[in-house]
């Protein structure tokens, strides 16, 4: 149900912490890894990285396709470290994502979980 990868993070920490789940495996393509990981260890998680190969896996480095997903990813870095929406540091006293930031978060995704009719239960 998310749109973006902060809301994939701030969704899944309002739906597993509750029922005690702290690590996650993270799948996700290689040049996204950074980005999700940082999002995920900055709300609290202990992530295990699993990246898979992207789509774009065969392009060759220097193809417009690749570049744009590099900046892209860059970009959204960047971004995101300016909102406060990641955990710069990855040792065991890391600073964990701004807390005003995550607390404004979880009450806008419990009400857009429910307004998406989100379920974990299936169809």
């Amino acid at each position: 149900c998310s749109q973006s990868t902060w809301e994939n993070g701030v969704f899944s920490d309002v739906v597993l912490k509750p029922e005690n789940i702290e690590t996650i495996v993270l799948v996700t393509d290689e040049a996204h890894m950074m980005r999700s990981y940082l999002v995920f260890r900055g709300l609290g998680f202990t992530v295990v990285p699993h990246p898979v190969e992207s789509s774009f896996g065969s392009d060759s480095l220097f193809s417009v396709q690749s570049s744009v997903r590099v900046l892209r990813e860059y970009g959204g870095l960047v971004a995101y470290a300016f909102m406060g929406k990641l955990q710069l540091a990855v040792t065991d006293g890391a600073v964990p994502a701004s807390s005003e930031t995550v607390m404004e978060a979880h009450r806008s995704a419990r009400y857009t979980l429910a307004d998406w009719n989100c379920s974990l239960d299936g169809p």
